[in-house]
């Protein structure tokens, strides 16, 4: 018993990003971002102020979700309860943001991205070069939000977790790509 405490304090002492891993702040500044991109896309869509402020929420999301599968114990559970919400919220993003049954929402890209990382940190049967490639074909001829270059940021987030300046630049790196089209 007392073998189990030491080992299991020991595990979760250890810093596996070099970010925020307390991701309280960060997951309510995104819920609010979030909140306010959709009420420009359902109620507001000539508000495009809205739209823009709302982009701030996905790369934070990534972030958010690069920390759980760092600190998860049980990853194919995480990324089963990811799936989960992706399905039952699918019928409302349809509902609400007008999008066909082949348009995925933004859980199914958070998953494929979180299939990625599982794949890149097992590295079982060369998984880390597979992973991430099949999961970048597959967001690229799947419809669904945010597409290959949410599911690159997830990775890349990823690849740089442990690296601030790293962190930093991917951020800096997918705003200014998507600023680049929005222009």
């Amino acid at each position: 018993m007392k073998g189990y405490i030491l080992m299991d304090t020991a595990v979760n002492k250890t810093r596996q990003t070099a970010g925020n891993e307390n991701t309280s702040l960060i997951k309510l500044f995104a819920f609010v971002t979030m909140f306010i991109d959709h009420m420009g896309a359902a109620i507001f869509p000539r508000v495009t102020i809205l739209r823009y402020i709302g982009r701030v929420a996905f790369p934070l999301f990534c972030w958010c979700m690069v920390v759980g599968v760092c600190k998860s114990r049980h990853v194919y559970r995480y990324a089963l309860r990811v799936f989960l919400c992706g399905l039952i919220s699918q019928p409302f993003y349809m509902l609400a943001l007008n999008h066909e049954i082949t348009e995925l929402n933004i859980f199914f890209t958070l998953l494929c991205g979180m299939l990625a990382i599982i794949g890149i940190r097992e590295k079982k049967y060369y998984s880390h070069l597979w992973a991430p490639m099949i999961a970048l074909v597959i967001s690229h001829f799947v419809k669904m939000d945010y597409g290959t270059l949410g599911v690159l940021l997830l990775i890349l987030l990823y690849l740089f977790r442990k690296s601030p300046l790293g962190i930093a630049g991917v951020m800096i790196f997918i705003c200014l790509f998507w600023w680049q089209g929005n222009a």
